[in-house]
C-alpha cells in the first residue's frame, strides 16, 4: 500500500501483491507472521523470499543480493536460487554473492571467473573448469565438489599440500591461464577448447542441471502458471523447448540458455563472443558472484536476508509516480501512511508488548505490592502511615517507569535498519512513521500500567474517591509516557544496545535518588538535579492527589491545629497546593522529549545523496 503509486486503486495494489506471492511460491504462508527471535514465524527460506518479494512489488530492473543463501540448508538454498533464475528470465538483472556454494548451486552457473589476490585463475565455461584444472595436474579429488576444490586452489590452501607448495600451485595456475593459447575470446574457456571429453562432460552437466531445474519447476508449476508474463519469465522473444522445459533467448526460466540447447544438440556452445543470456559465477576467495545481466536500479539483501533498495528504478508508471523521499509524490497520503503503519506496528509489537510473561509479571508484582501495603490507607492516618502510603505511591510510579523506559530503548535500535531502508526508498514520511508508532504504542503501553495501578490502588486502600482514583491513574500514565519517551530518545540516539542500557541505568538511578523519597536534604550545588527528574514531579503530583485536604489522627498531631497532612510536615511539599505546576511541567517534559526524539530520528534516517 505504501510502495506502489498513489493513483493505483486498493484492489490494484492487492492484485500486485498477490501476483508476487504466487510467483515466489509464498501462498502457503500468506497468512503467517514473519516472526522474530521471540515468536516463530515463516522459515528462513520463506523469509528471504518475502524480502525479495517486498522489493519486486515495484518491478525493479536490477536486484543485488548479498549472500541470500547463508543460513539455509542446501535444498532451500537451491530452491531460492532457482526462483532468482526464474525472475532473471523476466528481463531483470540479478547479481548475487554466494558463500560456500554446494555442488548443485555450482551447476546453476554458466560462466566462472575465479580470482586469487586480484589475478585471474580461470575464466570460461563453469562446466569445463574441472577439465582445465585436471589438464594441469589439479583434478577434482574423489568426493570433493568442484566449488570447494577451485576455492582451495584460489585460497592457496590445498589439502595434502603444505602452505608453500599450495601457494606455488596457485601461482602456477595463474601463470597457466595467463599464457593460455585457447579460450582467448570474450567467452573465455569453452568446452570445444579442451577436447571431446570436456564437451561430453559439459553436456552431461547441462543435462543434470536441466533435469534438476525441471523438477524444481514442476514443484512451482502452479505458482508459475498463475504468475503474469513479466514475473513468469515469458517475453515477446520466442521460446525454445528442450524436453519438458521452456528456454527463452535469455536465461529461459533460469533453467538453461540457448548455448546449453546447442550443446545438447551436439554443438560446442560457440567458440567466440558471449553466449546470450548466460550467467557468470564470479568467485574470489570464499565468495561467488552469480551475475545475470545489468541495468537500472539496485536492491541488496544482507546476511540477515533484509533487502536494501539502492535506487528507485521500476517500470515507467512506477518511476513517474513513486519518486522517493526527494520527490513530491508518495505512494499513499499522509493519513493512509499513518493508518497502514499503525496497523503494522500493532501486529508486530502485540506479541512482545502484551505477552503472557509481561501480563503475569504485572499481576504478580501488583498483588505482592497490595499485600505488603494491604489496606494501609483504610487505617487511622498517622505520620508513619502517611509515609508508608507515600512509599507505595513512589514504588508504583518507579516500577512502571523503569519498565517502560527499558522496554522502549529496544524499539528503535531493532528497527533502525528497516526505517532507513524504507525511508530511502520513499515509502513514507518520517512524521507518519513517528505518529503511527506513538499512537499504536499508546494502548499497549498503557494497558499493563492500568492493571497494576488498579490492583495496588484498591488493595492498598488508597483514597476511595472517583476523582482521586482517576487522577492517580492519569498521573501514573503520564509518568510512564515520559519514561517511555526518555527510553525512545536514548534508543534513537545510541544504536548500540549495551550503551543504551548503560545510559538508561545511570539516568534512572539519578532521577530516582533525587526524586525526594530517599534523600530530602541535598547540597545546594547539586540539589537542582531534582527539578530535572520527572520522578520528583510525578511523586509530588501523586502525593497531592492522595493527601490534599486530608486530616490526620489528632493524637498524632502533638497539638497542631488544624491537624492535616500538610501542617504536619510529613512531606517536604505542601500537599494542599494545586497540582497545576506539576501537571504543566510533566506535560512539557513529555512534549520536549518527543520532539527531541523526532529530531534525532530525522537526522539519523536522512541521507543526502552525494552529487557528482
Amino acid at each position: 500500500m505504501l510502495q506502489l503509486p498513489q493513483n493505483w486503486s486498493k484492489q490494484e495494489k492487492i492484485d500486485r501483491a498477490n501476483m508476487v506471492i504466487d510467483c515466489l511460491g509464498l501462498d502457503k504462508c500468506r497468512d503467517t507472521i514473519i516472526g522474530d527471535q521471540y515468536m516463530r514465524g515463516v522459515s528462513g527460506g520463506e523469509r528471504k523470499r518475502v524480502s525479495i518479494g517486498h522489493e519486486l512489488l515495484t518491478n525493479p530492473s536490477v536486484i543485488l543480493l548479498d549472500e541470500p543463501t547463508s543460513g539455509l540448508d542446501s535444498t532451500t538454498a537451491l530452491k531460492l536460487m532457482h526462483t532468482l533464475r526464474m525472475l532473471a528470465s523476466g528481463g531483470r538483472s540479478i547479481v548475487t554473492s554466494i558463500h560456500q556454494p554446494s555442488s548443485r548451486l555450482y551447476q546453476q552457473c554458466d560462466k566462472l571467473l575465479l580470482l586469487a589476490e586480484g589475478k585471474t585463475v580461470y575464466y570460461g565455461d563453469a562446466h569445463v573448469a574441472p577439465h582445465w584444472f585436471a589438464r594441469y595436474g589439479q583434478p577434482v579429488p574423489f568426493g570433493v565438489s568442484t566449488s570447494d576444490h577451485i576455492l582451495d586452489i584460489a585460497c592457496g590452501d590445498l589439502p595434502g599440500y603444505g602452505a608453500a607448495e599450495s601457494r606455488e600451485i596457485r601461482i602456477s595456475m595463474v601463470q597457466r591461464f595467463t599464457e593460455r593459447t585457447v579460450g582467448t575470446g570474450r567467452s573465455g574457456i569453452l568446452p570445444a577448447d579442451l577436447g571431446s571429453d570436456a564437451v561430453l562432460g559439459a553436456q552431461e552437466a547441462v543435462r543434470g542441471r536441466l533435469a534438476l531445474n525441471a523438477s524444481l519447476s514442476r514443484d512451482n508449476s502452479s505458482a508459475q502458471a498463475s504468475a503474469p508474463p513479466v514475473l513468469r519469465g515469458e517475453s515477446a522473444k520466442s521460446l525454445r523447448r528442450v524436453g519438458e522445459v521452456e528456454l527463452g533467448d535469455g536465461a529461459g526460466m533460469g533453467i538453461g540458455s540457448v548455448a546449453e540447447t546447442d550443446m545438447l544438440e551436439g554443438g560446442d556452445g560457440g567458440t567466440s563472443g558471449d553466449s546470450t543470456g548466460t550467467s557468470t559465477a564470479h568467485t574470489a576467495g570464499t565468495m561467488g558472484k552469480h551475475v545475470v545481466d545489468s541495468d537500472a536500479i539496485g536492491i541488496e539483501i544482507g546476511d540477515d536476508g533484509v533487502a536494501d533498495q539502492q535506487d528507485t528504478g521500476a517500470d515507467q508508471k512506477d518511476e513517474e509516480e513513486h519518486t522517493g523521499p526527494e520527490g513530491k509524490v508518495w505512494g499513499a497520503s499522509w493519513i493512509d501512511q499513518v493508518r497502514y503503519l499503525s496497523s503494522r506496528s500493532v501486529k508486530t509489537r502485540r506479541f512482545s508488548a502484551l505477552s503472557w510473561q509481561r501480563v503475569c509479571e504485572t499481576v504478580i508484582v501488583g498483588v505482592l505490592s497490595g499485600l505488603f501495603w494491604f489496606q494501609l490507607g483504610a487505617t487511622t492516618l498517622t505520620p508513619q502511615v502517611a509515609l508508608d502510603l507515600g512509599g507505595v505511591l513512589f514504588f508504583e510510579m518507579l516500577f512502571l517507569s523503569f519498565t517502560a523506559l527499558f522496554q522502549a530503548i529496544f524499539n528503535y535500535p531493532s528497527e533502525f535498519s528497516m526505517v532507513v531502508k524504507e525511508r530511502q526508498s520513499g515509502m513514507y514520511r518520517l512524521s507518519a512513521y513517528y505518529i503511527s508508532r506513538s499512537l499504536s504504542d499508546l494502548p499497549m503501553d498503557c494497558l499493563l500500567p492500568t492493571i497494576l495501578s488498579i490492583i495496588i490502588y484498591f488493595m492498598a486502600g488508597l483514597r476511595l474517591e472517583p476523582g482521586a482514583f482517576f487522577s492517580n491513574w492519569w498521573a501514573v500514565l503520564l509518568s510512564v509516557l515520559i519514561a517511555q519517551s526518555a527510553g525512545l530518545l536514548i534508543g534513537a540516539s545510541l544504536k548500540n544496545v549495551k550503551n543504551c542500557l548503560a545510559v538508561a541505568t545511570v539516568s534512572m538511578l539519578i532521577f530516582m535518588l533525587v526524586g525526594g523519597f530517599y534523600v530530602r536534604s541535598m547540597p545546594v550545588w547539586i540539589g537542582w538535579l531534582k527539578y530535572c527528574s520527572f520522578i520528583y514531579w510525578g511523586w509530588n503530583l501523586l502525593l497531592k492527589i492522595e493527601f490534599s485536604g486530608r486530616d490526620m489522627d489528632p493524637s498524632a498531631c502533638n497539638g497542631i491545629d488544624p491537624c492535616g497532612v500538610a501542617a504536619s510536615g510529613t512531606f517536604p511539599i505542601d500537599v494542599n497546593e494545586p497540582v497545576t505546576k506539576e501537571v504543566c511541567i510533566l506535560i512539557s517534559m513529555l512534549i520536549f522529549l518527543r520532539l527531541v526524539t523526532y529530531h534525532v530520528l530525522n537526522v539519523k534516517t536522512t541521507f543526502k545523496q552525494k552529487s557528482g
